[in-house]
């Protein structure tokens, strides 16, 4: 078998997790972190299918709808609240700082991957 084993797979998943968990560039300051999540899960899901490893596309795929679902619900960075209001209607009450967006779709990611049966932190 050519994929990763499980104990790899979940290697991997808890990796994407730190990631997410740190989502915060020392030399840039935050990072547009809705693009970043997905640049890491079309890469997962890739390695995922060409693996055969259904954990770890289910869980690529889980993620990216639970980040779209989090925005959708107004939970959101400042620039993407920016390219929805406009900057000069955008209040603080409008977006989260990375750390808190980052723990919404955490939150989220969580209870989603336990209905999926992958639960992994």
């Amino acid at each position: 078998h050519w994929g990763p084993s499980h104990h790899e797979n979940r290697d991997e998943i808890h990796k994407l997790n730190v990631i997410i968990s740190s989502g915060i560039n020392a030399e840039y300051g935050e990072v547009i972190v809705s693009a970043s999540i997905f640049a890491w899960t079309r890469g997962l899901l890739h390695r995922g299918k060409l693996d055969e490893n259904k954990d770890l596309v289910t869980f690529a795929e889980t993620l990216e709808r639970v980040c779209v679902e989090t925005i959708e619900s107004g939970k959101m960075t400042k620039d993407l609240a920016i390219c929805m209001k406009g900057l000069a209607n955008v209040t603080r009450a409008d977006y989260l700082n990375t750390f808190e967006f980052l723990e919404a779709v955490a939150s989220n990611l969580r209870s989603s991957l336990k209905e999926a049966g992958l639960a992994c932190c």
